[in-house]
């Protein structure tokens, strides 16, 4: 993943009660990490899901990171608002989220490069195989007279 729940934790600021679960020994409740990395492994995923038409994922050459994190960040704090009852992501989660998914579909096109140019895949979904092999024993010239 390209980001912590503390990342997260952060990113929503006084938003993170999305994932405040009750606590039976008090009423405050505590913030469910499970739920939090849930929604970052998903994000990660769909971003990953844009960058493996240019890009071996998950990157990991370290100029791409900080805006990997980022844009991961802000499908993440969209995707929080799904988890409460009838919350609606503020503007500013939903219009972030959604550059977010812009940048990343020009990144898959090839019109946005990532920092630091990562490496680029070359697998193109096929795969070729060249083996060397003893020549063999049973062919239609040796077994002519058979």
């Amino acid at each position: 993943m390209y980001a912590t729940t503390d990342d997260l934790t952060r990113a929503l600021g006084n938003f993170a009660d999305c994932y405040r679960v009750d606590s039976a020994d008090s009423g405050l409740g505590t913030l469910d990490s499970g739920l939090m990395s849930d929604d970052l492994a998903a994000a990660s995923a769909e971003v990953d899901g844009y960058l493996c038409a240019r890009y071996s994922v998950p990157v990991v050459a370290g100029g791409a990171l900080a805006l990997l994190k980022s844009w991961t960040l802000a499908i993440a704090t969209e995707l929080a608002f799904g988890r409460a009852d009838g919350a609606e992501a503020p503007a500013k989660f939903t219009e972030r989220a959604k550059t977010v998914r812009a940048s990343l579909t020009e990144v898959a096109k090839g019109n946005i490069p990532l920092p630091a140019a990562p490496a680029e895949t070359t697998d193109k979904g096929g795969s070729v195989a060249l083996l060397s092999v003893a020549e063999p024993e049973f062919t239609r010239q040796k077994m002519g007279g058979f």
